[in-house]
Protein backbone atom coordinates (compact mmCIF):
# COMPACT_ATOMS: atom_id res chain seq x y z
CA UNK A 1 0.00 0.00 0.00
CA UNK A 2 1.67 3.40 -0.99
CA UNK A 3 1.23 6.20 1.63
CA UNK A 4 -0.60 9.31 0.83
CA UNK A 5 1.70 12.32 0.57
CA UNK A 6 2.26 14.60 3.98
CA UNK A 7 1.67 18.15 3.61
CA UNK A 8 5.24 18.75 4.18
CA UNK A 9 5.91 17.13 1.32
CA UNK A 10 3.71 19.17 -0.40
CA UNK A 11 5.06 22.40 0.55
CA UNK A 12 8.70 20.98 -0.06
CA UNK A 13 8.59 22.23 -3.84
CA UNK A 14 5.96 19.97 -4.12
CA UNK A 15 8.32 17.26 -3.91
CA UNK A 16 8.97 14.73 -0.97
CA UNK A 17 11.87 15.02 0.66
CA UNK A 18 12.90 11.31 0.88
CA UNK A 19 15.37 8.96 2.91
CA UNK A 20 16.05 6.02 0.45
CA UNK A 21 17.34 2.95 2.73
CA UNK A 22 20.97 2.44 3.53
CA UNK A 23 23.12 1.95 0.32
CA UNK A 24 20.95 3.26 -1.70
CA UNK A 25 22.56 4.70 -5.24
CA UNK A 26 21.64 8.26 -5.83
CA UNK A 27 17.96 9.22 -6.75
CA UNK A 28 18.05 8.72 -10.61
CA UNK A 29 20.15 4.95 -9.91
CA UNK A 30 17.95 4.36 -7.39
CA UNK A 31 14.49 4.38 -9.44
CA UNK A 32 16.01 3.38 -12.64
CA UNK A 33 17.09 0.38 -10.84
CA UNK A 34 14.16 -0.77 -8.27
CA UNK A 35 11.48 -2.68 -9.05
CA UNK A 36 9.68 -1.95 -6.21
CA UNK A 37 9.78 -5.79 -4.99
CA UNK A 38 9.18 -5.07 -1.52
CA UNK A 39 12.39 -7.31 -0.72
CA UNK A 40 14.07 -4.38 1.41
CA UNK A 41 10.65 -3.53 3.31
CA UNK A 42 10.31 -7.27 4.30
CA UNK A 43 14.27 -7.67 5.40
CA UNK A 44 14.17 -4.30 7.75
CA UNK A 45 14.16 -5.48 10.46
CA UNK A 46 13.10 -2.21 12.72
CA UNK A 47 10.58 -1.85 10.37
CA UNK A 48 11.50 1.46 9.29
CA UNK A 49 11.31 1.16 5.68
CA UNK A 50 8.13 2.48 3.69
CA UNK A 51 6.77 3.17 0.62
CA UNK A 52 7.08 6.71 -0.66
CA UNK A 53 4.02 8.14 -2.69
CA UNK A 54 4.41 5.82 -5.72
CA UNK A 55 5.48 2.97 -4.48
CA UNK A 56 9.40 3.04 -4.31
CA UNK A 57 11.01 2.22 -0.78
CA UNK A 58 11.39 5.00 1.90
CA UNK A 59 13.07 5.33 5.60
CA UNK A 60 10.33 6.69 7.94
CA UNK A 61 12.08 7.13 11.22
CA UNK A 62 8.83 8.12 13.02
CA UNK A 63 8.93 4.20 13.36
CA UNK A 64 12.33 3.57 15.14
CA UNK A 65 16.34 3.62 14.09
CA UNK A 66 18.20 2.05 11.20
CA UNK A 67 20.05 -0.62 12.80
CA UNK A 68 22.42 -0.82 10.05
CA UNK A 69 21.65 -4.39 9.93
CA UNK A 70 22.14 -4.74 5.94
CA UNK A 71 19.47 -7.25 5.68
CA UNK A 72 18.01 -4.95 2.94
CA UNK A 73 21.06 -4.40 0.67
CA UNK A 74 21.84 -8.21 0.78
CA UNK A 75 18.03 -9.16 -0.14
CA UNK A 76 17.89 -6.10 -3.22
CA UNK A 77 18.21 -8.24 -6.40
CA UNK A 78 18.35 -5.13 -8.42
CA UNK A 79 21.76 -3.12 -7.18
CA UNK A 80 19.30 -0.42 -5.91
CA UNK A 81 20.77 -0.71 -3.01
CA UNK A 82 24.55 -1.58 -3.08
CA UNK A 83 28.06 -1.01 -0.73
CA UNK A 84 30.75 -2.92 0.36
CA UNK A 85 31.48 -3.24 4.03
CA UNK A 86 33.28 -0.41 4.66
CA UNK A 87 31.16 1.84 2.65
CA UNK A 88 29.02 4.11 4.79
CA UNK A 89 25.30 3.29 4.03
CA UNK A 90 24.43 6.79 3.48
CA UNK A 91 25.89 10.83 4.06
CA UNK A 92 23.11 12.36 6.31
CA UNK A 93 23.49 15.29 8.85
CA UNK A 94 21.31 15.85 11.58
CA UNK A 95 20.59 19.62 12.48
CA UNK A 96 18.81 20.97 15.60
CA UNK A 97 16.04 23.74 14.87
CA UNK A 98 15.57 26.91 17.05
CA UNK A 99 11.93 25.45 18.38
CA UNK A 100 14.43 23.24 19.96
CA UNK A 101 12.75 22.77 23.88
CA UNK A 102 16.66 23.07 25.71
CA UNK A 103 17.28 26.02 23.31
CA UNK A 104 13.55 27.23 24.86
CA UNK A 105 14.53 27.12 28.17
CA UNK A 106 12.95 23.78 29.00
CA UNK A 107 14.53 20.85 30.20
CA UNK A 108 15.11 18.23 27.51
CA UNK A 109 17.87 15.65 26.59
CA UNK A 110 15.87 13.11 24.73
CA UNK A 111 17.23 13.24 21.83
CA UNK A 112 20.99 13.19 23.32
CA UNK A 113 19.45 9.63 25.47
CA UNK A 114 18.47 7.82 22.44
CA UNK A 115 21.21 8.33 20.36
CA UNK A 116 23.17 5.42 20.34
CA UNK A 117 27.02 7.13 19.20
CA UNK A 118 26.86 9.69 21.87
CA UNK A 119 26.77 12.41 19.17
CA UNK A 120 24.16 14.67 20.29
CA UNK A 121 25.28 16.48 23.60
CA UNK A 122 24.53 19.65 26.11
CA UNK A 123 26.78 22.11 27.55
CA UNK A 124 25.63 25.61 29.40
CA UNK A 125 25.54 28.39 27.68
CA UNK A 126 26.84 31.66 29.17
CA UNK A 127 22.74 32.55 28.44
CA UNK A 128 22.15 30.10 31.45
CA UNK A 129 20.73 28.17 28.77
CA UNK A 130 22.23 24.68 27.25
CA UNK A 131 23.55 24.82 23.74
CA UNK A 132 22.96 21.67 21.76
CA UNK A 133 26.07 19.95 20.31
CA UNK A 134 26.20 17.74 17.53
CA UNK A 135 29.69 15.65 16.48
CA UNK A 136 28.58 15.49 13.01
CA UNK A 137 31.61 13.22 12.51
CA UNK A 138 30.12 10.39 15.12
CA UNK A 139 26.74 10.86 13.76
CA UNK A 140 25.46 7.63 11.32
CA UNK A 141 22.37 9.18 10.68
CA UNK A 142 20.53 6.15 12.34
CA UNK A 143 17.35 8.33 12.95
CA UNK A 144 16.84 7.55 16.35
CA UNK A 145 16.71 11.01 17.28
CA UNK A 146 14.13 11.67 15.48
CA UNK A 147 11.19 9.82 17.07
CA UNK A 148 11.59 10.95 20.59
CA UNK A 149 11.79 14.82 19.96
CA UNK A 150 8.83 16.05 21.65
CA UNK A 151 8.76 18.94 19.86
CA UNK A 152 9.70 17.48 16.46
CA UNK A 153 12.25 20.21 16.14
CA UNK A 154 15.49 17.72 14.56
CA UNK A 155 15.87 17.81 10.71
CA UNK A 156 17.88 15.16 8.98
CA UNK A 157 19.36 16.37 5.66
CA UNK A 158 20.50 14.63 2.58
CA UNK A 159 20.95 14.61 -0.59
CA UNK A 160 19.53 18.49 -1.07
CA UNK A 161 16.62 17.34 0.66
CA UNK A 162 15.10 17.09 4.27
CA UNK A 163 13.19 15.30 6.74
CA UNK A 164 12.07 16.99 10.22
CA UNK A 165 10.93 14.77 12.77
Amino acid sequence: MVDDPSKREFLQNGRPSLIRPPWALPEDGFVASCTKCDLCLAACSPKIIDHDMVGYPKVNFSKGECSFCRQCLEKCPTQALTGELDTPPWSLKVEILSSCLVLQGTSCRSCGEYCPRGAISFQPAESGRSEVLIDQNNCTGCGACLGVCPAQCIRIEYAGNSVSS
